[in-house]
């Protein structure tokens, strides 16, 4: 098979929350379910149920895992009729596309509990939500979420308190259109944008506190440096 159809599980895990991570390997779109305990074996299989209409032919999964065990191999094999394809222990690392999306998880989910002072279990659904409507180079610009469902990714009607599936066709998009003409009327509004935007303070003090949001000038390379730095 192809990459079109093949996914994987694996689990993140923090200090006192596991994750179980499902991601398809072509979409590059996450799904998880956060735990307050070890995750097990049933636990994967009521995952797969709950989402059996997205998993692709083949999954990948880790030898000497709860992924590799009877209940889960049995549901995947027997009962939804699924390729496994299990990598060897001493070849963990070799499944990259998932490992690098843990890795940028982690960074993610500091980031936003960084930012903005959310819990650690709202700070993964948030991350998660992130990344998957995140334009991504290896999707020639697209969003993971646009490749999964074939359209952009639009939740301001949620916002507003319409939950998915409670609107129409058409009232979602008299809905789009209006949202868009208030953001094309706020981008002319050179004076409001000017008001909301913050004015920058360079300074060579030595003396932050916890939280402050800094960008750091390297005298080596004469510039400041790309990224700002939460302190």
């Amino acid at each position: 098979y192809t990459i079109l159809d093949k996914s994987a599980f694996d689990v993140v895990e923090f200090k006192e929350l596991k994750v179980l991570h499902w991601i398809n390997l072509h979409s590059r779109y996450s799904r998880i379910k956060i735990f307050k305990r070890a995750v097990t074996a049933d636990d994967v299989v009521q995952f797969l149920k709950e989402n059996e209409k997205f998993l692709t032919r083949t999954v990948i999964v880790d030898a000497g895992t709860i992924f590799n065990s009877t209940p889960v191999l049995t549901y995947l094999k027997d009962t939804l009729k699924i390729d496994v394809f299990i990598l060897p222990t001493e070849a963990h690392n070799s499944n990259g596309i998932i490992e690098r999306r843990h890795k940028t998880f982690r960074e993610v989910v500091y980031r936003i509990e960084n930012l903005l002072g959310l819990s650690r279990i709202q700070a993964i659904t948030r991350a998660r939500e992130c990344i998957n409507t995140t334009p991504m180079e290896v999707l020639n610009g697209a969003s993971p979420f646009e490749v999964e469902f074939g359209r952009t990714p639009f939740s301001v009607y949620r916002a507003l308190g319409f939950p998915d599936g409670t609107l129409s066709v058409n009232e979602e998009y008299t809905l789009r259109q209006s949202v868009r003409r208030i953001l094309e009327d706020t981008l002319l509004d050179k004076q409001f944008l000017l008001s909301i935007t913050p004015s920058r303070h360079y300074t060579t003090q030595e003396n932050y506190s916890v939280g402050d949001l800094v960008e750091v000038y390297e005298e080596s390379k004469g510039g400041w440096t790309n990224s700002r730095v939460i302190g």
